[in-house]
């Protein structure tokens, strides 16, 4: 029990409010404006992990940084402000197939072997693979099987090429005899064409499209043809970016008579 003398039953009393004591109230917030490290409309360019050449990269979103540096291809490159730059293409070589569209080999009446045909079928309609991968696994595949009695292709080809609004300048080449991986050098003996296997001084542009016909030369005959296909712009852009031989698959074009074309392009 508490006494009375200064003790209290629930707690000291709440002192009154000091009517002098200064009150600095609640101060409002300070916005504190953000800082930006790009503007949105900004583009720069950078340097492409792994090859010399240049790229872009563009102000992201919430503009605090810089997106991915974007490497530009050959096409993009050579092509910046509507230039059309000179380039050289030229016809390297090709992969025959097996057989004639009929079945029958080459310079032959004989049916293909339906070990060639179906171990080929196998390579040929794996699929998620770029075709230089795929050529060469034909060719490994070329390299195992026994042609000691087969009837090979002797192979020649003509190719026009679209530019400036037509088909232009048809060239004529020819290959190895008895092979099915010749590789092209100028038909001098052709009546059917400019005995050259490439092109220099070709507008780079995106209606550029090269025509190819192949066929098998039969001394005692017609020619065999080896079906016709078309490489368009892309194409042609994919082989800019490669220092070499690029592989076009013409399989499904020609119906497995010719299988890739070989060829390159590089700017002047």
């Amino acid at each position: 029990m508490c006494a009375l003398n200064g003790c209290y039953l629930f707690g000291p009393p709440t002192p009154a409010p000091n009517p002098y004591a200064y009150d600095g109230g609640t101060q409002p917030a300070v916005d504190t404006p953000p800082t930006y490290a790009c503007e949105s409309a900004q583009t720069q360019e950078c340097a492409c992990e792994g090859i010399t050449a240049r790229g872009t990269q563009t102000c992201n979103v919430s503009r605090t940084g810089w997106s991915a540096c974007r490497c530009l291809t050959a096409c993009e490159r050579l092509t910046a402000n509507g230039a059309t730059p000179p380039i050289t293409v030229t016809m390297e070589s090709a992969i025959i197939g097996f057989q004639q569209n009929n079945g029958e080999e080459w310079d032959s009446s004989n049916q293909t072997a339906r070990a060639l045909t179906s171990g080929l079928s196998i390579i040929l309609n794996a699929t998620g693979l770029p075709p230089a991968i795929v050529a060469a696994q034909v060719v490994d595949f070329i390299g195992t099987q026994d042609f000691s009695h087969y009837d090979k292709p002797d192979s020649a080809g003509t190719a026009d090429i679209f530019v400036r609004g037509g088909w232009n300048t048809r060239i004529t080449f020819i290959g190895d005899e008895d092979s099915f991986t010749p590789s092209w050098r100028p038909y001098v003996g052709a009546a059917d064409g400019i005995p050259s296997n490439g092109w220099r001084d070709i507008p780079l542009s995106q209606g550029l499209q090269i025509r190819v016909s192949l066929r098998d030369r039969d001394s005692f005959g017609a020619d065999d043809p080896k079906g016709t296909f078309i490489m368009g712009y892309p194409d042609i852009c994919r082989a800019l970016e490669t220092a070499g031989v690029t592989q076009f698959r013409a399989a499904e074009m020609t119906s497995r008579q010719t299988l890739f074309m070989g060829f390159s392009a590089v700017a002047q």
